[in-house]
């Protein structure tokens, strides 16, 4: 079977829908190494491809619109399957072939004040509408997901979970085989700087506990920065300036799994998630997690996780805790390992090969 697989996705450095995207067919090639995967795209990657797969760069000289109306659906020529990865950009392709996409979640819909007017709002859902109208697979990240899809939009067919999970074992490795280069305690938040991620109700809350001398842990951001508000910004600088706060920006797999692993804690205070790759990433390094419980996070999180809003006393409190007592870090630690394996690429490629065999028939 041959795949073709939208992989504009990959033209940044790894970021989460990259990380599923790799991980997802590394596996399947593992699991079955006859089947052809091709991932299309148009300028460098940035992300390396799985092994067994194929990098196939087509049409650079285009700008990515004219790239997707045209030259996905002339790859799709040869294929015996398209699939989209990223949240849908689907062209009409010259002829007719079974379509995978993966709709990530519609959280749009969902975040306050996401959209500027009506309009917006309306032509995002038209744009989502349309790609659910020529996809003949649909998969999603958790059930969270799939249920806000079937609230907010018509399907052709059921959508499917297939979960993400870590792959992390080459981090553990390289982690292991590297020296740790922080030694005092730390938090780490992961992730990009996004108001629904909660990061400035997160600096205030840390401020708040470091100006008061009830912790002495730095936090460390480590993620995409870019300005979320006046506000956000004065926090951060004053953060900065006094010590308790370093900005990594965007972090390698090896930088990651060291930060995770001399981390205190991961403190994920996002209301607003698909699904949450970096608790599970955290917990696959046996990393205590602290989150808000909502959306998704708890299907991900289950048992092994301190759940606290961060506008709730309960949120400081949770952050003390964690720096004063060992005992509880050592429990999520080993909590969290166990939720983590629950989470397996091994398991997810079966799931999305079964699928694929499914819906396309075997050639005579």
């Amino acid at each position: 079977m041959r795949v073709l697989v939208d992989a504009s996705v990959l033209h940044q450095p790894s970021a989460g829908m990259a990380k599923v995207l790799t991980g997802l067919y590394r596996a399947c090639v593992a699991l079955e190494p006859t089947l052809d995967v091709r991932l299309l795209h148009r300028v460098p990657l940035q992300t390396a491809v799985p092994p067994g797969t194929h990098a196939v760069r087509r049409g650079s000289f285009l700008r990515p619109g004219p790239w997707h109306e045209w030259m996905v659906p002339l790859a799709a020529l040869g294929a015996d399957v398209v699939h989209f990865p990223a949240n849908g950009n689907i062209p009409r392709l010259w002829k007719r072939k079974p379509v995978v996409m993966t709709l990530h979640d519609v959280l749009p819909l969902m975040i306050p004040n996401f959209f500027a007017n009506e309009k917006l709002r309306a032509h995002y859902t038209a744009l989502v509408q349309r790609d659910l109208d020529r996809t003949d697979l649909l998969m999603t990240d958790s059930i969270f997901s799939r249920e806000q899809i079937l609230r907010h939009f018509k399907t052709r067919n059921e959508p499917h979970v297939v979960y993400p999970a870590v792959d992390l074992e080459e981090v553990t490795r390289d982690s292991a085989s590297s020296e740790m280069v922080i030694y005092e305690g730390y938090f780490v938040y992961v992730g990009g700087y996004h108001a629904r991620k909660g990061l400035p109700e997160l600096l205030k809350v840390f401020s708040e506990l470091r100006r008061e001398n009830k912790i002495s842990a730095r936090l460390i951001l480590a993620g995409s920065s870019y300005p979320i508000s006046p506000e956000f910004d004065r926090l951060l600088a004053e953060g900065k300036l006094a010590g308790w706060v370093e900005e990594r920006g965007y972090v390698n797999e090896t930088e990651l799994g060291q930060l995770y692993r001399g981390a205190l804690a991961l403190i994920y205070p996002s209301r607003y998630e698909g699904f949450g790759l970096p608790p599970l990433e955290a917990m696959t390094m046996e990393c205590p997690v602290l989150t808000t419980g909502q959306t998704s996070l708890r299907e991900v999180c289950g048992e092994a996780a301190l759940y606290a809003d961060p506008s709730d006393a309960a949120f400081a409190e949770s952050i003390i805790a964690l720096e004063k007592q060992p005992i509880l870090r050592r429990d999520l630690r080993m909590r969290g390992l166990g939720q983590s394996e629950k989470f397996t690429w091994n398991k997810s490629a079966h799931r999305y090969l079964e699928l694929l065999h499914g819906m396309v028939k075997p050639k005579r």
